[in-house]
């Protein structure tokens, strides 16, 4: 058992944790004491016996179509009498050969990729309630490889850069498409980073965290794009990509490193937990200290309205280049509730 984090006597359920990058959240929840069950797509867990990146020793499974609404509310309860600490949401599906440009394959990867995330919470919002539990939803996007092809599954990717201070004071900035918020109370993100890959250790944003356990989420404007990319260099660790890029900075007020003055959005955050979930990856999730929204984008500031278009944030979304502006909105209404018998 690994002795950096107790998860003893919890109840986590990983949706999607058959195979890849679930499959290790799962496992690694499981080697920290915690009692795991997950969904996957196949009959039966044998089913994925000898399949690479996926190892169901030790955990509960079950077989669930999270894109059937109707089968996320009837499937059987993962831990006897209803009981859960954690959910995570890591399930995914993608069409290829451009079939998500017609309306059935974009229809199928959105109720998978998206629709299923909010069926989920609702059927364990209960059980999380009374547990005082936490969902985690984890996205990812390809970083290497161009999704091209894959409207529905590249959508909705946010842009972040986030700011790190290493423990003899050198400033690190770096661009992250694998970020997204995680939870409000307390207010929390998660990050997703990948390892150097020839060297297979920690690159910097990582290692700075490691050590000192702070960290500041800076959302991206689109004037801020060319800026943004000039951080995602290669280069030696004792580079300021602060000053690299000139970008303008101003003080934290509870964590070390820098907030962009730039930036429409700033999170200042402390690492809570650090999670290798695979040869190549870490996750980190950390607790928002402090939130910092530009005076322009507050509408009203009792109620916490935000005038979120003028803030022209970007995302990634597919391959190693291409962005989105978020312009093309529109807004739907939630359905009322249905009365409760």
């Amino acid at each position: 058992m690994h002795d950096d984090t107790d998860f003893t006597g919890k109840a986590v359920l990983v949706v999607g944790g058959s195979s890849g990058i679930g499959n290790g959240i799962a496992q690694a929840f499981r080697q920290r004491g915690a009692d795991v069950h997950v969904w996957g797509t196949r009959k039966t867990a044998a089913d994925y016996d000898g399949v690479s990146g996926s190892d169901l020793s030790g955990v509960g499974y079950s077989c669930v179509n999270v894109g059937d609404p109707d089968a996320i509310a009837s499937a059987p309860e993962p831990f006897a009498e209803g009981r859960m600490d954690v959910l995570i949401l890591c399930q995914g599906t993608v069409e290829y050969q451009r079939r998500e440009f017609e309306q059935e394959g974009w229809d199928r990867v959105m109720a998978v990729n998206l629709d299923s995330l909010m069926h989920c919470s609702r059927r364990f919002r209960p059980a999380l309630e009374a547990s005082a539990g936490s969902i985690t939803i984890v996205s990812s996007l390809s970083g290497y490889r161009a999704n091209k092809g894959n409207p529905a599954y590249a959508a909705s990717k946010a842009g972040a850069i986030n700011t790190t201070v290493s423990e003899d004071g050198t400033r690190n900035a770096a661009p992250y498409s694998f970020f997204n918020a995680v939870g409000d109370e307390p207010p929390m993100v998660v990050l997703g980073l990948l390892k150097d890959p020839a060297t297979g250790g920690m690159k910097n944003t990582a290692s700075n965290i490691a050590a000192t356990g702070e960290f500041v989420v800076n959302l991206v404007c689109e004037a801020d794009a060319e800026k943004m990319n000039m951080t995602s260099i290669d280069a030696p660790a004792d580079l300021d990509e602060l000053e690299y890029a000139n970008i303008e900075t101003l003080p934290s007020t509870a964590v070390t490193p820098e907030r962009i003055a730039s930036s429409p959005v700033s999170f200042e955050c402390r690492s809570l937990e650090m999670l290798e979930i695979g040869p190549r990856q870490t996750i980190v999730i950390g607790e928002i200290l402090v939130t910092h929204i530009k005076d322009e984008f507050i509408l009203d500031p009792d109620k916490v309205y935000l005038d979120t278009p003028a803030m022209k944030l970007i995302g990634r979304v597919h391959g190693s280049g291409w962005y989105a502006r978020g312009t093309d909105l529109f807004k739907m209404d939630r359905p009322k509730p249905l009365p409760k018998d």
